[in-house]
């Protein structure tokens, strides 16, 4: 049985990012997890990255973290999506069961089963200025049978470890920008004040191709396909300032 009240109380009481890790991994330890990730989602896109991770197989979380041959790894993974779409915890072994899954999705549960890795939940956690998350839980190669009243236990337990991790730290908007480079973040910055990729090409310095492309790159991270929505994301994750009333409806569309 999970005392609720006992662990809000010790989240709550966390006053760094390393205490509060020790105290949530302690929590989720006692609960039976032996592998516990953390991992951040920004808002409005489908990437995912590693903050803090016990339990998974070391060249598992490389692979998946990505790197420089195959920087897009993660995508395989159908759980973040999943429980993002879902009001409860997804359980794993219920959901590939019940889903209909991709070519990709289907060779990373294999992979999963292959490193016996075994079963777990997958729980979305919300948070301001598009500081999502997601905690993947799992219970080793065997299994356990929680009940529904534990499932949302567990997942009232990762939304306050998150709330609490947003609250010790104010910045964390910076997590959400680690994706866009300075020069993306620069021409998103323009494009919200209205100017053409011309015209930000010889603010720059820069040729207009090289615009082009780091606005290719800019939607494709921010998960939009036109320069309005890449700036009302962008605003909403904070990587670029605030604008003055109907700015960016004064946006140019080249």
């Amino acid at each position: 049985m999970i005392d609720l009240n006992a662990a809000t109380d010790c989240i709550f009481a966390a006053r760094s990012i390393p205490m509060l890790r020790r105290i949530v991994f302690r929590l989720f330890r006692g609960l039976q997890f032996r592998r516990i990730a953390y991992i951040h989602a920004a808002l409005g896109r489908n990437d995912y990255h590693f903050i803090d991770q016990v339990g998974f197989p070391r060249d598992f979380v490389v692979s998946y973290a990505g790197s420089r041959n195959d920087p897009e790894s993660h995508i395989n993974d159908p759980f973040p999506v999943a429980s993002r779409q879902c009001a409860f915890p997804v359980r794993w072994s219920a959901f590939t069961r019940s889903a209909d899954l991709s070519y990709r999705h289907v060779a990373f549960v294999d992979t999963l089963r292959a490193r016996g890795i075994g079963d777990g939940i997958s729980v979305h956690v919300a948070g301001p200025s598009g500081r999502d998350g997601y905690f993947a839980l799992g219970y080793g190669r065997y299994g356990v049978d929680a009940t529904a009243r534990e499932m949302a236990h567990v997942q009232l337990i990762c939304q306050a470890a998150h709330n609490m991790l947003c609250y010790l730290s104010p910045d964390g908007n910076s997590v959400a920008r680690v994706a866009l480079s300075q020069r993306e973040i620069e021409v998103l910055h323009w494009i919200a004040h209205g100017k053409s990729n011309s015209v930000i090409a010889d603010i720059l310095g820069v040729s207009r191709h090289t615009v082009n492309t780091l606005c290719r790159r800019s939607f494709e991270k921010l998960g939009v396909s036109d320069r309005v929505s890449a700036v009302i994301i962008a605003l909403r994750l904070g990587a670029i300032p605030s604008l003055s009333t109907g700015t960016v409806a004064q946006v140019s569309l080249t």
